[in-house]
């Protein structure tokens, strides 16, 4: 009696009781001074209080259910998706940087190689000039020479006048792998231009487009190339070759395709002859530049098409050149070119 007489004045003393929660729980409330206590506690009024709470043990372990799983598996789905998604984006934004820094090292690059281009090509004209000039004047002049002399003079003019034509086509091929600036042209008046410095040449034309957006200088340097190349080739006694071009029209652009009646190309070669400095089998080294059809290659290509090589019914080679047309969505000073697809040779 005594003892627990003394319990309850020990708890009274230091104002603990115990408290029944809603659910059966527990707690265990003092509100005395708390002191030398590990527990959390709080200063009200000056004093110090404590809470102990015990929680039964059977809520700790109780199941979780279904729809908390699900929510909690979302919820961890959802955070490795954002960070996901910022680290694609952290990347995608170093990659573009990086792009961007790479197209204007590749535009400055390109500046300095037209730039050079240019400058070399002035620099090697004009002594080939002087050259050439030279030696006409020496072979006019040289009446009472030997045959040798003249002959030497004539080899002095003739290479002068291959390497002019080596420097132009070298000239042309660095500008037309260009992005082409297009204007409207007339692929018919382009062509009778071209056939007029041609004797050799029996032009036949079919439909043609009336008029075409693109790089008129460009698109003629490439219609002169395939025409050339025709009559470099022609096998008639006369010289005479018979070359027929037809154009056609399509949702992407246009097609000209070029037969001749000359020997052709044999399939084996029909890629290697789009390389510069490459001519088809069995003809010499010493004529032409071998960047004819390099050059007819890279107009394509700068107005977003290409140029395929096939048998023509008349016996010789198809050219067929493709151009694409321009995009009238695009807001860029440059139109951007709608892709082609690969032509079907007729």
């Amino acid at each position: 009696m005594v003892c627990a007489q003394r319990a309850r004045s020990d708890r009274a003393a230091v104002g603990q009781r115990d408290v029944r929660g809603d659910e059966g729980e527990s707690r265990r409330v003092v509100h005395g001074p708390a002191q030398g206590i590990d527990q959390p506690s709080a200063a009200i009024d000056g004093t110090k209080w404590r809470v102990l709470v015990t929680v039964p043990t059977e809520s700790l372990y109780r199941p979780l259910s279904a729809t908390t799983l699900v929510e909690a598996a979302a919820v961890a789905l959802f955070a490795v998706m954002l960070v996901l998604g910022v680290i694609l984006t952290l990347r995608l934004a170093r990659t573009e940087r990086d792009l961007a820094a790479r197209v204007q090292q590749l535009e400055a690059a390109n500046r300095t190689l037209d730039t050079f281009s240019h400058t070399l090509v002035h620099d090697l004209r004009n002594p080939l000039t002087a050259i050439g000039g030279l030696a006409s004047t020496l072979s006019r002049t040289l009446v009472d020479a030997d045959d040798r002399a003249r002959e030497m003079t004539a080899h002095i003019e003739s290479s002068a006048a291959r390497m002019h034509t080596l420097i132009e086509d070298v000239l042309a091929l660095a500008t037309a792998t260009r992005a082409a600036e297009r204007v409207p042209c007339e692929p018919a008046r382009i062509l009778e231009q071209i056939a007029a410095d041609l004797p050799q040449l029996q032009l036949e034309t079919a439909w043609l487009p009336e008029q075409v957006h693109a790089d008129r200088s460009s698109l003629m340097r490439a219609f002169e190339n395939l025409l050339a190349n025709a009559c470099h080739y022609a096998t008639t006694s006369d010289g005479v070759v018979n070359v027929r071009v037809e154009g056609d029209e399509h949702p992407w652009g246009w097609t000209f395709t070029f037969d001749d009646d000359g020997p052709g190309i044999a399939p084996e070669d029909r890629e290697r002859v789009f390389a510069a400095f490459q001519r088809g089998r069995g003809e010499q080294t010493g004529t032409g530049t071998g960047l004819g059809l390099s050059i007819v290659a890279a107009c394509a290509q700068a107005h977003g098409g290409s140029v395929q090589l096939t048998d023509s019914p008349q016996g010789g080679a198809r050219f067929v050149f493709e151009i694409a047309k321009v995009s009238n969505t695009s807001s860029d000073s440059t139109p951007a070119a709608v892709q082609p697809t690969t032509a079907q040779p007729r």
